[in-house]
């Protein structure tokens, strides 16, 4: 702004300049002496202290209904900065400041409070289906802790070893599939092309099942029809493998498919698959076993 060429005015104007430019000077000192007592711890935890009785004071201003009707106000609709999700920019933001922190710990209490609360409610499917998009290719490592990842872990593992275990059959026992296996199996995958029979896709390993009766079964059949006194498990599969490797027995499948067939025949056959312990019952079938043949 340019000085007034009238004398009185001029020195009205000047004087007015002069002190603007001292109260600049002063409030950037203020200023100054402010930030250094706030970042001091003492001035710090006497502010936190004040704001908790501040917010714990149900008589507060700030804890009224009207003000909160306010905030809320305030902030509705496109008022707010989060309006219709958050932006990619603000995630990756958000993401990049969570990486190797703690955001704190529940206390006993709190967890006890948050478990009586949940109670007896049950999940939503949308809910279900988030939360398995969300955990989809996560390790425990990713979604935790180490130390509490580690925990889970060995829960898992000693929950479901042994005949905890649903697909317990009475302890696996490594049978010899026969001569006959090999070439059968190779058959079969030429058959399939590398293709998954059931769902017709291209998966990186096929497993070839035995589709209408499990090996175990003609096994068992055959101990319960004629007396094996003195035989050998080798000469038992022998005789059995030429029916229980036929090629309409046989199917090329998936992992996921693999899993979804044997459960299948695992209901079916019950009475032929699940034996206490397949060893102890061939022994009293007297059927002698040769280490020599079994699968390491």
């Amino acid at each position: 702004m340019a000085p007034p060429k009238d004398i009185k005015k001029y020195k009205f104007w000047l004087k007015r300049q002069i002190k603007s430019k001292k109260g600049i000077k002063q409030s950037k000192k203020r200023r100054e002496i402010t930030r250094k007592a706030m970042n001091r711890p003492e001035t710090k935890k006497k502010s936190s202290e004040a704001r908790k009785r501040m917010w714990m004071n149900p008589k507060h201003a700030y804890n009224s209904k009207g003000y909160r009707i306010k905030l809320a106000k305030k902030w509705q609709g496109k008022k707010n900065p989060n309006y219709g999700g958050l932006s990619e920019e603000r995630k990756r933001n958000l993401s990049k400041l969570k990486i190797g922190k703690s955001w704190g710990k529940h206390t006993e209490k709190t967890k006890k409070i948050i478990s009586q609360k949940n109670k007896g409610k049950k999940k939503t499917k949308e809910h279900k289906r988030k939360l398995s998009e969300w955990r989809m290719d996560k390790t425990y490592e990713q979604i935790m802790d180490k130390e509490t990842a580690e925990k889970r872990r060995l829960e898992l593992s000693e929950s479901f070893k042994g005949p905890k275990n649903p697909r317990w059959l009475g302890g696996s026992f490594p049978y010899w599939y026969g001569t006959n296996w090999i070439k059968q199996n190779r058959l079969a995958l030429l058959r399939a092309n590398g293709r998954c029979e059931s769902c017709k896709k291209i998966p990186r390993r096929v497993n070839v099942h035995h589709c209408k009766k499990p090996f175990r079964y003609f096994i068992i059949k055959y101990t319960e029809k004629n007396n094996c006194d003195g035989l050998t498990l080798y000469s038992v599969i022998e005789k059995i493998q030429e029916e229980a490797h036929d090629l309409n027995n046989l199917i090329c499948l998936c992992d996921a498919c693999h899993t979804i067939k044997e459960n299948k025949l695992r209901k079916k056959y019950v009475k032929f698959i699940k034996v206490n312990s397949f060893k102890d019952y061939l022994t009293k079938k007297g059927v002698k076993i040769n280490t020599k043949f079994l699968k390491k």
